[in-house]
């Protein structure tokens, strides 16, 4: 069985973040205005499941999304 090697040109790079300081802040953010986990993803990501996702720590998330998920809570701050 032949195979092929993949050089670092062909491999493209998946930016993928699991950060705790977003699951930090998003908790912050739902306990500070009230909003249960579902609408925030809803609102924030399009994805009522994000939050859940987030906090069990099954999903990480590209930085475009993080960037939505903390412009949301932005926007919620009034800044």
């Amino acid at each position: 069985m032949a195979t092929t090697d993949l050089g670092a040109d062909s491999v493209r790079a998946n930016p993928i973040s699991q950060s705790p300081s977003l699951r930090l802040a998003i908790s912050a953010a739902m306990r500070r205005y009230g909003i249960p986990a579902s609408r925030f993803g809803r609102e924030a990501v399009n994805d009522p499941c994000f939050v859940f996702d987030i906090m069990r720590r099954d999903r990480a998330c590209r930085p475009a999304t993080e960037a939505r998920a903390r412009t949301y809570i932005a926007t919620l701050e009034g800044c």
